[in-house]
């Protein structure tokens, strides 16, 4: 059903690059909730003033709080759509973010009033009435929450999207509220016992776990979150398998929405290369960086000198210091640069997982140590951990 639905209302649904295409990737997911938790909303909400079920009513209103997320996702990737501006040099992409977080605002605020309603039934007593249309009003709604669960995370990994993916993590929350609500029915049939506030107030639970969980999905990309070590390291590699490239450090992700980064990173090339032939080369990266991973990058060049000298004088006497503060730690990738009558040393130090020791700890004492030997050199230091 997913692949079809896909087929028949997204044109060139495979070119997932195209913002175009992502849009109305956005617009199927939100059309079909919007139309699945309307139907389930009316039925469920019919069926409980039938059956006098506190728990069939939250399990409506939260199908009603579904639509309305759906109609979120609508407006938000509709918005994030928006080309760039003067005001928005970088686009609108992070509106899907904050539609994302909206949604999940959302399920908190009904997931609370449900757990009111609910424990006001209990209050009451009231006792709810057990007939098999409700009961298969649920099934039936518990089918859909699997579907809709399973449709909004093929196309939420399909093209990388936190709010798809936080539907259908609600979708999931909602299949198993109505089951919850289901097992609570059949308890009460079989015993007499009426469980309905239980119930209610457990899917209420659910709902407001839920928007939790999926508010801090949304909130960490919109503050600013670590990026991802595997992209990072495959920018790393495609940077360094230019042979005109020696090194690359400092690599930063800056993340303006779901494929919409600017990448920036120093790469250390050779000083005695011309710099028309080495411009050559980093706009050369750049654009198959651009291409193949879909974002913006923008590349420092660092020139390094290849005094072999200085590096075989300073390589063993850091070696050996750094034996002093822990087995295991070595230094490797030693290049140089001279910056202002200054020699900076670059190299990379590994550290094994298993040290305690922290990384400005241990890079502070290296410079230290360094600047005794020599007042004219500088360190620049990657830390980075190994398994021994």
């Amino acid at each position: 059903m997913t692949n079809l639905l896909v087929n028949l209302f997204i044109k060139n649904y495979d070119d997932i690059k195209n913002q175009e295409v992502r849009h109305r990737y956005g617009i199927l997911s939100g059309a079909v909730g919007i139309f699945c938790n309307l139907i389930l909303c009316v039925l469920k909400f019919v069926s409980g003033i039938m059956s006098s079920s506190i728990a069939i009513i939250a399990d409506a209103f939260n199908n009603l709080s579904d639509a309305g997320s759906s109609v979120v996702t609508l407006i938000g990737f509709k918005i994030a759509n928006k080309p760039a501006d003067k005001q928005h040099p970088f686009g609108y992409g992070r509106i899907e973010y904050v539609s994302g977080l909206i949604v999940s605002v959302i399920i908190v605020f009904m997931g609370i009033e449900l757990i009111s309603s609910s424990v006001e039934k209990l209050i009451s007593n009231e006792v709810s009435e057990i007939n098999w249309f409700s009961f298969f009003i649920l099934i039936f709604s518990l089918l859909v929450k699997i579907w809709l669960c399973l449709f909004n995370k093929n196309l939420g990994k399909k093209i990388n999207s936190v709010t798809l993916k936080t539907i259908s993590f609600d979708s999931l929350s909602d299949a198993i509220a109505t089951l919850t609500v289901i097992i609570g029915m059949i308890i009460t049939y079989f015993t007499g016992v009426s469980v309905d506030g239980y119930a209610g107030i457990i899917v209420a639970l659910f709902i407001v776990y839920t928007g939790v969980n999926t508010a801090r999905e949304t909130v960490n990309p919109l503050i600013g979150q670590k990026p991802d070590k595997n992209f990072v390291e495959k920018v790393r590699r495609k940077a360094l398998s230019y042979k005109e490239i020696l090194g690359v450090h400092d690599i930063l992700v800056h993340n303006y929405g779901p494929q919409r980064s600017l990448v920036s990173l120093h790469a250390e090339v050779p000083a005695d290369i011309p710099i028309s032939r080495l411009h050559k080369v980093i706009d050369k990266i750049e654009c198959d960086i651009k291409e193949q991973y879909n974002c913006m990058v923008l590349i420092h060049m660092d020139p390094v000198l290849l005094d072999q000298g200085i590096i075989d004088l300073m390589k063993p006497k850091i070696s050996e210091f750094l034996s002093t503060i822990g087995e295991d730690i070595i230094a490797e990738d030693f290049r140089l640069i001279e910056d202002e009558g200054y020699i900076h040393l670059i190299f990379e130090v590994f550290v094994p997982v298993n040290n305690e020791i922290e990384n400005e700890t241990l890079v502070k004492a290296i410079k230290n140590y360094v600047n005794n030997l020599n007042s004219n050199y500088r360190c620049i230091i990657h830390v980075q951990h190994y398994k021994p």
